[in-house]
């Protein structure tokens, strides 16, 4: 399953990628695994592929070991640490 979702990952990733020049992008797709659910504070914890953590709150239908992809908006920084979840797909389990 995992292999698939890889594939399809990598199929929507070329896509965009052909459709948008990159360089005047600020968007850009990811995938993760949600490690943490909390029902209380209303969040998630996502870990992507490249071992970042990323939270997103409305946690409710999301549960640990989702797969998630993501669309991301890079804050027309070069740094990751604050761009911002722009929408989430689930993706399996």
């Amino acid at each position: 399953m995992k292999r698939i979702f890889v594939l399809v990952f990598a199929m929507v990733l070329a896509l965009f990628n052909s459709t948008i020049n990159s360089e005047s992008s600020n968007f850009y797709p990811t995938c993760g695994t949600v490690v943490e659910v909390n029902l209380k504070e209303d969040y998630i914890l996502i870990k992507d592929f490249s071992n970042n953590l990323w939270m997103m709150s409305d946690c409710e239908d999301w549960a640990v070991n989702d797969l998630i992809a993501m669309i991301m908006y890079d804050n027309n920084t070069s740094i990751i640490y604050d761009d911002i979840i722009i929408d989430a797909k689930y993706c399996g389990s």
